[in-house]
């Protein structure tokens, strides 16, 4: 089952973790058990695997990250809430971003 990458302006905090979760789980062989608290680098996502999600975000949720933005020393969590702010500031589902 390949990923749902129509694009949604709005998204719930669960469906943009979600979303990252599943990304994570199938290109990297992730456990997403207790995720959000850890970083890239602690996963073993490289670089390369960051700009791919950032990629997979753009299509998803229309949200754009710019080059360098997310490290490997960023946890999961930070970025499912970049993305969901990113959405909120938008005007694109601020109420169902927050968790």
């Amino acid at each position: 089952m390949a990923l749902d990458t129509t694009p949604s302006p709005t998204a719930t905090a669960d469906e943009i973790a979600g979303f990252v979760h599943d990304h994570l789980a199938r290109k990297h062989a992730v456990d997403t058990a207790g995720i959000d608290g850890k970083t890239f680098n602690e996963l073993y996502v490289d670089s390369l695997g960051v700009v791919q999600l950032g990629m997979k975000v753009k299509k998803r949720f229309g949200v754009e990250f710019e080059a360098g933005e997310i490290t490997g020393a960023d946890t999961v969590g930070d970025v499912v809430a970049a993305i969901g702010a990113r959405l909120s500031a938008a005007g694109h589902g601020a109420d169902e971003v927050r968790r």
